[in-house]
């Protein structure tokens, strides 16, 4: 085992993160030295390699007051880490500290929401390219466009239309494909797996009425019907 003081810290990936390990390794050194552990200890610590060695150690612990030499270092590793900072990985050039010190890939808040962003619009483009290729495999109209996608979905407030409750993972038609239906912007909601699930092949219409499927709340489903330009049923 190396001799050297920073071995007792395993090096991270991170460049970055290599030398921050390293510089807290010096620090503890200093620290043990201004609490008067002899220098004979430092490298006893490092090897440790014996029962001769660990023996020395409880011997040379006995001088010193580990429980104040605990706090300082803890304090004393905290100072350091409160004084460094790393550059956001999202490129906005925001400083970042703490735990984000040991990533090389962490984002700020506004580029993770960024981030979450970028990725609900991807799966926005498989949804949207999936309802417009059912609809044509049926040879019904499939002239959704992402920007008619994004209005709706920003209609139901990124939730599912039908319980307002869930996010939207898949794009439903109000009327089934089977039923007739294309991928066009008077027929697409924002659904969640459960929703689209329960409303099967029903139309909008068949789930409101006399005798009506009672799984989903009137005023949300009317409200579907509001968007897509159909005429409200009691």
């Amino acid at each position: 085992m190396s001799n050297d003081k920073t071995a007792i810290i395993p090096a991270p990936a991170s460049p970055l993160a290599t030398a921050i390990r390293e510089r807290l390794a010096q620090r503890r050194f200093e620290i043990l030295a201004a609490h008067g552990v002899p220098e004979e200890l430092f490298e006893t610590l490092v090897t440790m390699q014996n029962a001769a060695a660990r023996a020395r150690i409880e011997e040379l612990l006995k001088r010193v007051d580990v429980t104040a030499l605990r706090v300082a270092i803890d304090a004393g590793i905290a100072d350091e880490l409160a004084a460094l900072t790393t550059p956001c990985a999202g490129g906005c050039g925001r400083k970042l500290a703490g735990s984000a010190l040991l990533s090389p890939t962490a984002t700020c808040p506004d580029c993770t929401r960024r981030e979450a962003r970028v990725m609900e619009h991807r799966l926005a483009r498989r949804g949207i390219d999936g309802a417009r290729a059912r609809a044509s495999a049926a040879r019904l109209p499939s002239t959704l466009t992402e920007q008619e996608w994004d209005a709706t979905v920003a209609h139901f407030d990124n939730a599912c239309a039908y319980c307002g409750l869930s996010d939207w993972f898949v794009v439903d038609f109000a009327t089934p494909i089977e039923l007739g239906g294309g991928a066009t912007r008077d027929n697409c909601v924002p659904a969640c797996h459960r929703c689209s699930s329960t409303k099967g092949r029903r139309r909008v219409e068949d789930l409101l009425g006399a005798g009506a499927f009672d799984a989903f709340d009137p005023r949300r489903l009317n409200a579907i019907r509001e968007w897509c330009g159909r005429k409200e049923i009691p």
